[in-house]
This record gives C-alpha cells, sequence and structure tokens, in this order.
C-alpha cells in the first residue's frame, strides 16, 4: 500500500527503530554499506534500487534502508528518487510504518 500520510506522527512512525540516533549516526554508512543492487528499465530510463546497512543500528541487528534513485543512461548521473517507507494495515485496524528494514526484506520494486 502506497504512504498517502504526511502527518509528523507517521513520519516519526516510519523511523522508529532509529529514533535513538541523532541524524549523523543515521547517515553514518559508506558505500561498504550498499549490500545490494538491482535495476529495472523503464521507457525513461535506469531505475537503480539499492539496499543499504545502517552501521549505528547494527549492534541491534541488522538494519537497512531502500533507496530508489534514476538515470537517464551510462552518461547521466544517478539522482535519488525516494527512500522505501512502508504503511501496512494491521490486523484489527489501523498501521504500522517502517522505513527501516530487515536484511530479510527483499529488495523490490517501489513507488513510496
Amino acid at each position: 500500500m502506497a504512504n498517502t500520510h504526511t502527518a509528523p506522527e507517521h513520519e516519526r512512525a516510519f523511523f522508529a527503530a532509529a529514533e535513538h540516533l541523532n541524524d549523523t549516526q543515521l547517515a553514518s554508512f559508506s558505500v561498504d554499506d550498499l549490500q545490494q543492487v538491482r535495476v529495472g528499465r523503464s521507457a525513461y530510463g535506469l531505475h537503480l534500487f539499492g539496499k543499504v546497512r545502517i552501521p549505528a543500528l547494527s549492534d541491534e541487528g541488522p538494519a537497512f534502508i531502500h533507496f530508489r534513485a534514476f538515470t537517464r543512461g551510462p552518461d547521466d548521473p544517478a539522482t535519488l528518487h525516494t527512500i522505501h517507507t512502508e504503511d501496512k494495515e494491521v490486523t484489527g485496524g489501523g498501521h504500522s510504518y517502517r522505513a527501516i528494514f530487515t536484511k530479510e526484506d527483499p529488495l523490490e520494486w517501489f513507488d513510496t
């Protein structure tokens, strides 16, 4: 289900697994933390999907963000389009939100 919520409480919920980290710790990954890349082709160009490990969360178990970038081709630098945010309906009503994924979560096409 696509994320249609923009309220601050939903935005906080997406990153609840990393709420104890500051921005520097959350973004402390490097190219060495890129664990997986997938490429999807469209009429417009190439959509690059990546799974990046967040080192500051590794003591609590591997945690990852999934991102999507776009390039028109080999001579065009790829630009970040979005990171994956998940909004799922839960049994009994309500929603669960996350943008921090596990190693077992597959890296698949996403629009959010």
